[in-house]
């Protein structure tokens, strides 16, 4: 008697879930931007973008204390003025944030900007979710080596395809000692 055995690879639901969530999020971002584009044109209301510029920098949410941080490290740096730059640029940066919301409130896409979000939220934890996943299989080491790839053409190399890389030496190391 055969018996067929199918395991599930954990890497493989992994990478689907990645997948289903870009598309998602993807489609939404296009059709907010798309009726974003809309207003633009028959009104000519401008969404406000949630970015400052600081020293030259048009910057917003973690860049804003990276630059600090950056600004901080310089030999000749002036803490009391930087911080005082610094909470001036929050303050800005907060202003931007709460008329970008205003401005969809009165064009009717905070519901679809709360989507937005949330999808965007739920591809982040799913990518992180990834980048802890080892396979199982080979089947899903090479699903995991082809997201990578794809991954690596679209977008830079960063830590997470670091871990991912890192769990695939292991599956394959893994599979070598049990032959």
């Amino acid at each position: 008697m055969n018996i067929a055995i199918t395991q599930t690879d954990p890497a493989l639901e992994a990478i689907a879930e990645v997948n289903r969530l870009d598309a998602e999020s993807c489609q939404v971002s296009m059709r907010l931007a798309d009726i974003v584009d809309d207003i633009r044109w028959s009104t000519g209301s401008l969404r406000p973008f949630g970015l400052i510029d600081w020293r030259g920098h048009c910057i917003g949410r973690q860049e804003v204390e990276r630059l600090r941080d950056q600004l901080l490290s310089e030999p000749d740096a002036d803490p009391e003025k930087i911080e005082a730059e610094y909470l001036d640029a929050k303050a800005r940066e907060r202003a931007e944030e709460i008329a970008a919301r205003e401005w969809d409130e009165a064009h009717g896409l905070t519901d679809m900007r709360r989507q937005e979000e949330a999808l965007l939220s739920d591809y982040r934890k799913a990518f992180e979710r990834l980048t802890r996943t080892v396979p199982t299989t080979p089947a899903g080491a090479i699903a995991l080596l082809g997201f990578l790839k794809k991954n690596l053409t679209d977008e830079m190399f960063d830590e997470q395809h670091y871990k991912m890389l890192d769990n695939l030496e292991a599956a394959i190391s893994r599979w070598r000692l049990a032959l």
